[in-house]
């Protein structure tokens, strides 16, 4: 079966998918540790993405997703990130104007953590709330 997988923006076939968009591979934990103990994506969570990249209609590269607690130190994640949790997606965009639009929509749709910063825009399904890095 051929997907279209927005991590390399074009169609693969028979990469393990997690959603019609949304591969495993480009939400696994990116630390790359053989312990790494990141839990997998929540399934709910990866349904109301696959839902926000069909309203979106453009591809949506996933920068980071699940993250072990190793990896979420690394790179500066708050101890309480979601991402520990497979709740949290950091998503690239083309331009701000993207940006904006994907944050409305994301919005619209119920996900409660919204934060954005130059280069990505972070998703989760926390409490509502917002801020800019």
């Amino acid at each position: 079966m051929r997907y279209y997988n927005d991590l390399l923006g074009m169609f693969t076939e028979g990469e393990k998918m997690l959603t019609l968009h949304f591969s495993v591979r480009e939400c696994r934990c990116k630390c790359n540790r053989k312990e790494c103990d990141a839990p997998p994506m929540d399934k709910k969570f990866m349904a109301a993405l696959q839902r926000l990249r069909h309203k979106y209609g453009k591809p949506m590269p996933v920068n980071s997703a699940t993250r072990c607690k190793y990896w979420n130190a690394a790179v500066g994640g708050s101890p309480r990130s979601l991402h520990l949790l497979g709740k949290a997606c950091d998503i690239r965009f083309d331009s701000i104007e993207d940006r904006e639009i994907l944050a409305k929509l994301a919005e619209d749709m119920g996900f409660g953590g919204i934060g954005k910063a130059l280069t990505f825009l972070h998703i989760d399904d926390g409490p509502k709330r917002s801020w800019t890095y």
